[in-house]
């Protein structure tokens, strides 16, 4: 596996955009289709509302969410470490292309 040739090494702010844009645009899409959704069948729409209402009621959201902030920091700092690593990476690359000497064939 070579992974000094990864686009995604080579330009990490290009990838969390690209990421985020796209996490953003399936957001927008699922929100868009639950609109026709329930303009189309409004009656299921609201029984589906409550259950979702009902379901959200029983659960324990406290620990969940609990859970969730303590899953997303933990993960933070590599996530951190691995970003930072690429953008160094991204930075000596062309310092070391300089200083290796040409290949013969």
């Amino acid at each position: 596996m070579n992974h000094q040739n990864s686009p995604d090494l080579k330009y990490p702010d290009r990838f969390i955009v690209e990421n985020f844009g796209a996490a953003r645009a399936s957001v927008d899409r699922t929100v868009k289709d639950a609109a026709a959704y329930a303009k189309l069948q409004p009656e299921k729409a609201l029984l589906w509302a409550m259950g979702a209402g009902y379901v959200l009621r029983m659960l324990p959201l406290t620990g969940i969410l609990g859970g969730l902030i303590r899953l997303v920091l933990g993960l933070a700092r590599p996530a951190a470490l691995i970003y930072g690593a690429a953008k160094v990476a991204q930075k000596v690359q062309p310092l070391i292309a300089k200083a290796s000497p040409p290949s013969r064939p």
